[in-house]
């Protein structure tokens, strides 16, 4: 039995119509996943720099000179820690820097490094 309530015409511009909207949304979601992805990577990125310039000489030579050398608050912005929460903090962070700018290490700054690092552990462990 032939229906004549349905317009085939119509109805294959509706589907191909539902079809392109389908395929719309499809592509936004795969923008939006690329762009959810890539800011992940940016993300992981930049935190990774941070890590790298909080271990920086010049960068907590740089936090520290806002201070006056020899004073806690020195010492503190120095070693990037906001303030006295541990000696085990402390330690840990002399310790890591300790590692990275040791002379044996790292020839770049070694020297000058250890001594500010030395004053910056000496003052702190004399004030825990």
């Amino acid at each position: 039995m032939d229906n004549d309530f349905i317009d085939e015409d119509l109805f294959e511009a509706l589907r191909r119509d539902a079809e392109k909207k389908r395929l719309k949304k499809l592509e936004k979601q795969e923008r939006l996943e690329k762009r959810k992805i890539a800011l992940q990577e940016l993300q992981n990125i930049l935190e990774i720099k941070h890590l790298e310039t909080e271990n920086d000489f010049d960068s907590c030579l740089l936090a520290a000179n806002k201070y006056k050398m020899g004073t806690i608050d020195w010492a503190l912005a120095f070693l990037n820690l906001s303030e006295i929460n541990n000696s085990k903090e402390i330690r840990d962070k002399y310790l890591k820097l300790a590692q990275n700018w040791h002379p044996d290490k790292n020839a770049k700054n070694s020297n000058e490094a250890m001594k500010y690092l030395n004053e910056a552990w000496q003052i702190l462990k004399k004030n825990i």
